[in-house]
């Protein structure tokens, strides 16, 4: 994490120092910074101050530690959510948006596996909650994208939700997952985030690192069977649709989208 520090530092001061001009003549400002997937994390326990401290440090570790170091130049040198260095000018101001990818909740038990530094593994399949789950078995959680919005706002840079999406291959929670997101990201801008752009995770499906192909993320679905590879949209494609020609979101759309299906198709993987 240390040596990513240094890498995106100076490849951040390499590309604004060859920054040219455009066409017309305007100075054509580079945009530099990294897409930082962050999640909520939640105490296996809240009434067990060893779970609340452990989830504190995975949301110091995981959502804070890179951003504090190139934005606000604060390193935590030995990982124990304690700042070492402040403002190191090597580091300060190497971001230019925060680019936030979300996707849902983890669960930090104090009593779980344990790594350097990292400390406990947080947990984020088959959480013994009630609420949804995608196809990989992670909550859908639309209240907790509220939450790193608030995170990420405090930072006080111009926002990119450089991903959001779910898994969902049977189209049946993808439409209202979208719009609740959706809804807590205009909540989110009442309460003062500056948020340039929304890109939901995938336009057509993809191939999902160790899960393969299996998950479906894709606005369109691709038929990875056919020749052609066809393309077939969702319904959340003409909600995007209605929802950028309107230029709002009401309550009262998502009242009317299917309630998510409380067991849906599990991606093998």
């Amino acid at each position: 994490m240390k040596q990513q520090l240094q890498a995106h530092a100076r490849c951040y001061d390499a590309l604004h120092d060859k920054d040219t001009v455009d066409a017309d003549g305007d100075g054509a400002a580079v945009l530099a910074s990294i897409a930082k997937r962050n999640r909520v994390y939640e105490p296996a326990d809240p009434a067990e101050q060893r779970d609340l401290d452990a989830a504190e440090h995975s949301r110091r570790f995981w959502n804070q530690w890179f951003s504090d170091a190139i934005i606000k130049g604060d390193v935590d040198e030995d990982f124990d959510d304690v700042i070492d260095v402040h403002a190191d000018p090597t580091l300060i101001g190497r971001a230019d948006f925060y680019g936030l990818n979300y996707y849902g909740v983890s669960r930090v038990d104090a009593d779980a596996f344990k790594q350097p530094f990292v400390g406990v593994v947080p947990s984020q399949f088959d959480l013994p909650t009630d609420r949804p789950k995608n196809d990989l078995h992670w909550d859908i959680y639309p209240a907790g994208f509220a939450t790193v919005l608030d995170e990420a706002a405090a930072y006080g840079l111009p926002i990119y939700i450089t991903e959001n999406g779910t898994a969902d291959a049977a189209d049946n929670n993808r439409a209202r997952f979208t719009a609740e997101h959706l809804f807590e990201l205009g909540k989110a801008q009442l309460r003062g985030a500056v948020v340039r752009g929304y890109f939901h995770w995938s336009l057509t499906d993809n191939f999902e690192w160790h899960a393969g192909f299996c998950p479906r993320f894709g606005l369109y679905q691709v038929d990875f069977d056919s020749a052609g590879r066809e393309r077939t949209a969702t319904a959340t494609v003409a909600l995007l649709k209605d929802i950028a020609a309107a230029g709002k979101l009401h309550q009262d759309t998502i009242a009317k989208l299917p309630d998510y299906v409380s067991d849906p198709a599990r991606s093998a993987f």
